[in-house]
């Protein structure tokens, strides 16, 4: 059951929320952590990119292994918030850069791989079950083999996105700002999913075929701090941004998107939201304002 936190705000007919179905049978999941290991001295240009691709599928999920095995220019710029690919069969083949002999400083692998899915940056699912193929640049770094440009992208493997990925919701508005619209979406579970929900709410929502969603979240407005789940069950969402413009009911509003989404976190029971940036706590005037986020039934 849904509680929206704007008075006479409704959940759209149909909708469900927080993607209850689904979450159903991993509430009680035990995820078992996952440490893939680095790379190890004199790997081949293939050993590298198959163990860069492992080192994409450790939990709690984080890309600082998989890092490891970029050239320091790479790493640095290496992006994965704007796309997750969900793939299956990998096959990895190099061949010498140039007319570069074996051992030489520069190699050049091709990586084939069956596209199941790709999630955006919200985590919104698109199917696909094309046969693709990235073709990726390795170089010496002190003698050891490391990539210069992977993809740009976060990749999983279609075992790991079922094992650890969540279905979940963003809650945006109708253009009548009448009803809280459920936008499916996946998310990695762990520590930070509040968090990753919070930051794919803040990203304008994308109108896919035709809903013409809306959200009253003032463009700018980003996460102060990270936000964690408390051992009492309580999150709390602190934002920067320009709120002063704001009326009372687009404040309603903002709350109610915002709490919607985060509590279907598991383990949270109570939920705040907290403009840091404007000092405006919504909807009460108190600094330790909160939402019950009680589970119920419809």
């Amino acid at each position: 059951m849904c509680w929206p936190s704007a008075p006479g705000l409704r959940v759209h007919p149909g909708q469900r929320c927080g993607a209850d179905v689904e979450r159903r049978g991993r509430e009680h999941r035990f995820y078992r952590a996952l440490q893939p290991p680095g790379p190890v001295d004199g790997a081949s240009p293939s050993d590298v990119v198959n163990g860069f691709l492992e080192a994409m599928i450790g939990f709690p999920v984080s890309t600082r292994t998989a890092e490891e095995f970029l050239t320091p220019e790479a790493a640095s710029r290496w992006r994965t918030d704007d796309r997750t690919i969900i793939y299956n069969a990998p096959q990895v083949s190099t061949v010498a850069t140039d007319g570069a002999v074996q051992d030489g400083d520069r190699m050049r692998a091709s990586l084939r791989f069956t596209e199941d899915a790709v999630l955006d940056a919200q985590g919104q699912y698109a199917a696909s079950t094309r046969r693709s193929t990235r073709q990726l640049t390795l170089e010496r770094v002190a003698g050891q083999w490391r990539i210069d440009d992977p993809p740009p992208a976060l990749m999983v493997s279609q075992q790991f996105f079922d094992n650890y990925f969540q279905p979940l919701s963003l809650y945006y508005l109708d253009h009548a700002t009448e009803h809280l619209v459920a936008v499916p979406v996946y998310a990695p579970t762990g520590d930070q999913l509040a968090t990753s929900l919070a930051n794919a709410l803040l990203l304008r929502p994308r109108d896919a075929e035709g809903a013409q969603l809306t959200t009253v979240v003032p463009e700018g407005t980003a996460l102060a701090t990270s936000v964690p789940v408390r051992t009492d069950g309580t999150v709390e969402v602190n934002l920067n941004g320009d709120f002063d413009a704001m009326s009372t009911r687009r404040r309603e509003l903002m709350s109610a998107q915002i709490v919607s989404t985060v509590r279907q976190v598991q383990g949270s029971s109570r939920c705040g939201s907290r403009s840091t940036a404007a000092r405006w706590t919504s909807p009460a005037s108190t600094p330790t304002s909160r939402w019950a986020c009680g589970t119920g039934t419809t």
